[in-house]
């Protein structure tokens, strides 16, 4: 038998790239999940002390999970390219690995925000209150368990890739282009969150009519934009030059 095979130079950051988004996001989000069971419990608590009800907190706090990855995504862009690119981590791989990660995180989000959906029905059911909304309309999808936490780990995913591709496109073509080309790697994002059935309760499916959509097919549209906005990272960052960092302090 031939002796192991070192790992080279390249292959080395490559895995340290996927493993430090998992581990660095996770850190960070178990505070902001910390921080959205306070408000979930916390604001219908306080409204109950007063003598009233309210609908479901839950319904417009989980956003914040889905828009940390969004936001810290578009930072590893902006600020982790050309460190890794100094490191011997090709462009291809540096997005490939973080979509990995980020995928990796979205699971794991994905059940905190299952259990999330039960804590608080159980909250609401202690408190004699109708799990709604605040128009009183749709209630919070809880079940069935397994769909609800399919839509909310792949919707997670699906922000966090569209992060990686908003940075990319700003990072390769600065601000106008960046902006102007907003409506193909956000608007992805809020298609994938209106096919998504189980994920909030909102009428925007009733608008678009899709309401009716087949639950695979939303599922496949949903994949679909993940592919989009990794496919258009890709491509964004494939030719970008990498920029130097300039120190501003005197």
């Amino acid at each position: 038998m031939s002796p192991p095979t070192t790992p080279t130079p390249a292959a080395r950051p490559r895995r340290v790239v996927f493993w430090h988004i998992i581990a660095t996001t996770l850190y960070l989000g178990a505070w902001i999940w910390a921080i959205v069971l306070v408000v979930t419990l916390g604001v219908p608590f306080a409204v109950d002390f007063f003598g009233g009800h309210t609908g479901s907190i839950y319904s417009g706090a989980s956003q914040a999970p889905r828009w940390f990855l969004f936001v810290l995504a578009i930072i590893v862009v902006a600020e982790g390219l050309g460190p890794n690119i100094a490191l011997g981590v090709t462009r291809r791989a540096f997005v490939a690995q973080h979509v990995a990660g980020f995928v990796v995180v979205a699971a794991v989000f994905g059940v905190v925000s299952l259990a999330m959906t039960f804590v608080e029905r159980w909250f609401y059911e202690r408190l004699g209150w109708p799990l709604e909304t605040f128009y009183g309309q749709h209630p919070v999808a809880t079940d069935p368990w397994p769909l609800v936490y399919v839509d909310h780990a792949l919707l997670l995913a699906v922000y966090a890739v569209a992060g990686l591709a908003v940075g990319a496109v700003y990072y390769r073509w600065r601000g106008w282009i960046g902006t102007l080309a907003l409506p193909l790697t956000v608007g992805p994002v809020l298609l994938a969150a209106t096919v998504l059935p189980h994920v909030d309760a909102t009428d925007t499916a009733e608008v678009l009519r899709l309401d009716g959509l087949p639950y695979v097919a939303g599922l496949a549209i949903a994949v679909a934009a993940a592919a989009w906005l990794w496919a258009t990272a890709h491509v964004a960052l494939r030719g970008a030059a990498v920029r130097q960092r300039t120190n501003t302090s005197s």
